[in-house]
């Protein structure tokens, strides 16, 4: 993620299975990173930034369900 763009399906909490293309390529989301926001680790779960959706979401690694 920190060098370009993933692609991966994950299943929210929620159970629905949602598909998402992100990054942590900092060229790419420097203008999006304000240093207010909380350490992920702290709810157990992993920020990435949703290309698609133009925000930063979190996920579970264990809800990984598929990486292409």
């Amino acid at each position: 993620m920190h060098s370009g763009v993933v692609h991966f399906v994950f299943i929210k909490k929620n159970g629905q299975v949602r598909e998402a293309w992100v990054t942590l390529n900092r060229s790419l989301v420097e203008k999006h990173i304000n240093n207010r926001g909380e350490s992920r680790e702290i709810y157990s779960t992993s920020a990435f930034f949703d290309v698609e959706k133009g925000e930063w979401r979190s996920f579970r690694w264990e809800s990984i369900a598929q990486i292409f």
